[in-house]
């Protein structure tokens, strides 16, 4: 027999709800070994010592659960369902031209992403077509140099723009939306 089967049965003696069969059937386990004794008299312990613990414990107070029900009689009635703030239009303007400018932010710094990776993809193979037609042609490798900064300064220089372009782009759809925050405000 299992000890989970022999816990079960002196569990069951002990909360007094054991059949007269599984009765029996504990009787001539305890009967038939020292360790299944040394197990019921372990429980029986265990067991003595909850209830008194118990019995040591105060109650809870005298008329609590009279107070708490007058309590939950007395508190209003929960909110109907729905919604339970009504926001003026001046704050969902708002909330509205927040959520804009945060697309738009997102939408400018993965473009700025995408665009600076192209760009830098650009400019390495732009570089390497430089190099091979060098080597091809046998061309002067230090004047290709020199042409190659001209071309790396330059695309920095447009791509500085461009940057300033979106930037100020970005800062008139704020100024729009700012506008048309207040506008619904009235």
């Amino acid at each position: 027999m299992s000890h989970d089967e022999i816990d079960r049965l002196i569990q069951a003696e002990i909360d007094g709800e054991i059949s007269a069969e599984d009765e029996a059937r504990l009787q001539q386990l305890l009967a038939e070994g020292p360790e299944f004794g040394a197990r019921y008299r372990e429980s029986r312990s265990l067991a003595a010592l909850f209830a008194a613990e118990r019995e040591r414990r105060p109650g809870p107070p005298e008329g609590l659960a009279e107070r708490i029900a007058a309590r939950v009689a007395a508190a209003p009635a929960p909110a109907p369902e729905g919604r339970l703030i009504s926001f003026p239009t001046l704050f969902r303007g708002v909330a509205a031209a927040a959520c804009l400018v945060l697309l738009v932010g997102a939408g400018f710094w993965a473009g700025q992403r995408s665009t600076s990776a192209a760009s830098s993809s650009f400019e390495t193979d732009v570089v390497e077509k430089v190099r091979q037609t060098v080597r091809e042609r046998d061309l002067p490798r230090d004047e290709a140099d020199r042409l190659l900064d001209r071309f790396r300064l330059e695309r920095e220089r447009l791509e500085a723009e461009r940057q300033e372009g979106i930037r100020r782009a970005a800062e008139e759809l704020e100024s729009g939306l700012q506008g048309l925050v207040e506008r619904a405000g009235r």
